[in-house]
């Protein structure tokens, strides 16, 4: 006989469902660390190469890497992701009649177009980021693999 597994749906924010304080400012600093992370992890750099880069000692390259994000200001992981070749878009909404939700979007180029815009679950995002590594492709071709697998299972219906 199975057992009944009760749970509770995530508020999408990790750090609010425990109910810790500052939990939107810790989901921004997880959110942008990650994606610092995964530009160091998708040009293959070394700690060394990546220190250099970012201009900080090797063994903040190993904080980083371990998800130690909350030694770090948001200005300071914005600051890294500059130094990795980004640029950082700070866009302002009216959310209607509900209180307002900060999100990191990130959009992934190839060539001189934007390919996907990223806009979900950490935790979604880190499992296909595993998943595109595994099968030796990009995120993007992945995400488009997937798409291209849904619609044709749709249409055969």
């Amino acid at each position: 006989m199975s057992k009944k597994i009760e749970f509770e749906k995530s508020s999408g924010n990790v750090f609010k469902d425990l109910d810790l304080p500052d939990a939107d400012a810790l989901f921004l600093k997880a959110k942008l660390g990650f994606e610092v992370f995964q530009i160091i992890e998708g040009r293959q750099l070394t700690q060394a190469e990546a220190a250099k880069i970012l201009g900080v000692k090797q063994p903040e390259i190993s904080r980083l890497k371990k998800g130690k994000f909350n030694h770090y200001s948001v200005e300071r992981l914005l600051t890294f992701l500059n130094r990795l070749n980004r640029d950082i878009e700070i866009r302002i909404t009216p959310s209607g009649y509900r209180e307002g939700q900060q999100r990191v979007i990130t959009v992934e180029f190839e060539g001189s177009s934007p390919t996907w815009v990223q806009q979900v679950p950490t935790d979604v995002h880190i499992q296909l980021s595993k998943r595109a590594a595994a099968e030796g492709m990009s995120l993007s071709e992945l995400v488009a693999s997937i798409l291209d697998q849904a619609i044709d299972d749709r249409v055969k219906g």
